[in-house]
């Protein structure tokens, strides 16, 4: 979590908050809720999802992220998917 931290705080002040939205795609919620936490306290507005069909759904609503974190293998198809 700390390079994440450090990656986030690098780039935190340089843009608009749409423009720095973060997907996390993770079905595991602890680790979902510390990434979105690290992230959020950056200054990054975070969307989560639990699955591949959930973050193609939220993907298809708002095409603006800068950025996806997502685990290959969640419950309904690889994350592979997603990027």
């Amino acid at each position: 979590m700390e390079l994440l931290r450090r990656i986030a705080g690098a780039v935190s002040g340089n843009s608009a908050a749409a423009a720095r939205r973060t997907l996390i795609v993770e079905d595991n919620p602890d680790e979902s809720r510390a990434m979105a936490q690290a992230l959020e306290e950056a200054g990054f507005p975070v969307v989560c999802a639990a699955s591949v069909s959930e973050a193609m759904a939220r993907v298809e609503g708002d095409r603006k992220f800068l950025a996806a974190i997502v685990d290959m293998k969640l419950p309904d198809a690889s994350g592979g998917l997603v990027v």
